[in-house]
């Protein structure tokens, strides 16, 4: 294989690396487990991102303040008498910018994990599992690619709606 086509697979395989991959499609607990759980809170800790988002750059506590209205709905799931808490620790948060929709398209990601935690004494139900959720959709290269992404709120919304479906069935299986 000559140099310029290993350079393009090694370039597409990175690409690729950064997007959000497929989610969880089912409860990592057993029915016994899941049925005596109830969510009575969330916690989301965005303290290792930076100040910004990568990509376009909003403030994090924006990212955070969005999943955290997202992620209340989770409140009061499950059927249990458990209490537990979903958290949340935010890994990155990557808005693509203009630049990379010119240049070669992409698609923006919430990186994080996620943990389900017995409120009473504090034992790790579920340990932390890496979730990523990805928002807007893939976003072709090109003049094209530019003018169709989402405003920053909008894909924040999207991410934080998809790291929140993919929590449910992380750990209610729903």
């Amino acid at each position: 294989m000559n140099i310029g086509k290993r350079s393009f697979l090694l370039g597409l395989g990175l690409l690729l690396a950064g997007c959000a991959g497929a989610g969880p499609t089912e409860s990592m607990l057993d029915e016994a487990s899941r049925n005596s759980v109830v969510i009575q809170s969330v916690s989301v800790d965005g303290s290792a991102l930076g100040a910004t988002t990568e990509g376009q750059q909003v403030p994090s506590s924006t990212a955070v303040r969005i999943l955290e209205e997202e992620a209340a709905r989770l409140v009061g799931q499950g059927a249990g008498a458990t209490p537990t808490v979903v958290v949340i620790k935010l890994e990155s948060v990557n808005l693509i910018s203009a630049a990379q929709s010119i240049l070669i398209g992409g698609e923006s990601v919430m990186k994080g994990t996620v943990s389900l935690v017995n409120a009473r004494n504090g034992q790790v139900i579920i340990p932390p599992q890496e979730i990523d959720a990805g928002g807007g959709g893939w976003v072709l290269g090109g003049i094209v690619g530019a003018a169709t992404r989402d405003d920053p709120a909008t894909e924040l919304r999207q991410m934080s709606a998809e790291f929140v479906d993919r929590t449910q069935v992380l750990i209610l299986g729903m």
